[in-house]
C-alpha cells in the first residue's frame, strides 16, 4: 500500500475513534441511531 494511502487510513481511523469517544461508544456495535446528531 502506498505511504499516502496508509497515512489517510490512519487519520480516518483516529477520527473515527475520536467520534466514538465523543458519543460514548466503546465498540462499533454500540453506535446506534441515537448517536447521530441531526443538523439543519
Amino acid at each position: 500500500m502506498p505511504p499516502g494511502v496508509e497515512r489517510v487510513l490512519q487519520i480516518l481511523n483516529l477520527e473515527f475513534r475520536l467520534a466514538m469517544v465523543g458519543c460514548g461508544a466503546r465498540s462499533v456495535r454500540e453506535i446506534s441511531v441515537d448517536s447521530i446528531i441531526a443538523r439543519g
